[in-house]
């Protein structure tokens, strides 16, 4: 059983993949919360083989107030269009550079325009990368 996330600089879990064989998994290691002892008992129920834990609360979404990097330039529209077209024709899922991004800088992106113009050239890197894999 693998569940795949990253960890915002509040320390919330944001997961980008639940096993699809084990739906109830959601309500377990919830999307959007941090990691705590309260997560462990969940766990620790549902290794146990009690009954369904609690549905998971609905994800938090981003909005300008709590944008990725606050006050920091944005790809503007064009670099949108050519990451995003960049992806489609190397068949990289764009979700996998916002997740490198996020990992590397401790941001939350969760679309393209979230993306700090800065960050532009390290993001074709990741798909160059990402599509030698």
């Amino acid at each position: 059983m693998l569940i795949h996330g990253w960890l915002d600089k509040e320390h919330r879990l944001h997961v980008t993949k639940y096993p699809d064989a084990i739906p109830e998994l959601r309500g377990v290691i919830r999307n959007g919360e941090p990691i705590t002892l309260e997560s462990g008992q969940r766990l620790k129920a549902y290794s146990a083989g009690k009954p369904n834990a609690p549905a998971q609360a609905p994800s938090p979404s981003v909005t300008p107030s709590d944008a990725p990097v606050a006050g920091a330039t944005m790809l503007d529209a064009d670099q949108c269009r050519t990451l995003l077209s960049y992806c489609e024709q190397l068949k990289v899922n764009p979700q996998r550079v916002f997740v490198k991004i996020n990992t590397q800088f401790h941001l939350n992106i969760q679309t393209v325009e979230q993306i700090p113009a800065a960050h532009y050239d390290r993001c074709i890197a990741f798909v160059d990368a990402a599509a030698k894999k």
